[in-house]
């Protein structure tokens, strides 16, 4: 019986664990920052019963970088700077430079994967609108 338990104990530490998932941040109601790692996902997730939308500012590090962010839908439906994402339409690839802006909407439980395609760390600040 005990070994039943600890087993049980590991599998679900296993499930629960971020080991084998992406970072995974879900769209607020104020202001939050997202971190974009180079070469890494980041997904965005709406918790809520509605759609959100949200407008993010893209922040390297160094002012005159530039480089390229995948958007790819997970879940649901969005809409990237007035781009549809849907079951048949599900990634968009575009070119970034410090300060660009993008917006985002998502239905409700709908989630989007980021990824960062530039050899630098990014920053994406936003904010509800």
């Amino acid at each position: 019986m005990q070994k039943l338990k600890l087993a049980l104990l590991c599998a679900a530490s296993i499930i629960t664990s971020n080991a084998f998932s992406m970072t995974e941040v879900s769209f607020g109601l104020s202001g939050y920052d997202v971190d974009l790692p180079p070469q890494e996902e980041v997904a965005l997730r709406n918790p809520f019963f509605f759609n959100l939308t949200a407008k993010c500012a893209l922040l390297f590090s160094e002012e005159s970088s530039e480089g390229a962010i995948s958007v790819t839908l997970k879940s649901r439906t969005a809409m990237v700077n007035d781009t549809v994402l849907d079951k048949d339409n599900n990634n968009l690839v575009f070119s970034i430079r410090h300060g660009d802006v993008f917006r985002i909407t998502a239905a409700s439980g709908a989630e989007v994967a980021l990824k960062n395609q530039s050899a630098d760390a990014i920053k994406a600040s936003c904010s509800a609108g």
